[in-house]
């Protein structure tokens, strides 16, 4: 069974990779449950996010922020696509 979710490193943020195949509550719990426990390894960074694997709703995007946000220090400054052009414009 895939992992339900995966948080990779970028260049200039973090990738969140979400199962396609689980229900989006779950991937809400396992979100929150991941940057519970990442808590003092990102510490209170500023980084940009990618949402990789499964299309979400802007309502959903706007969930799984605040799972972040009150499971850990980080803040996600913007949402970005992972295409060149998309990151070169977050670095400027």
């Amino acid at each position: 069974m895939k992992e339900a979710v995966i948080i990779k490193s970028f260049p200039n943020g973090i990738a969140l990779h979400l199962n396609t195949d689980l229900p989006f509550e779950k991937l809400l719990e396992e979100i929150g449950y991941k940057f519970s426990e990442a808590r003092n390894f990102f510490g209170s960074a500023s980084l940009a996010m990618s949402i990789e694997g499964r299309k979400v709703t802007d309502a959903e995007e706007i969930m799984i922020l605040e799972t972040i946000r009150e499971n850990s220090d980080l803040r996600i400054m913007c949402l970005v696509k992972r295409e060149e052009e998309a990151d070169q414009q977050y670095v400027k």
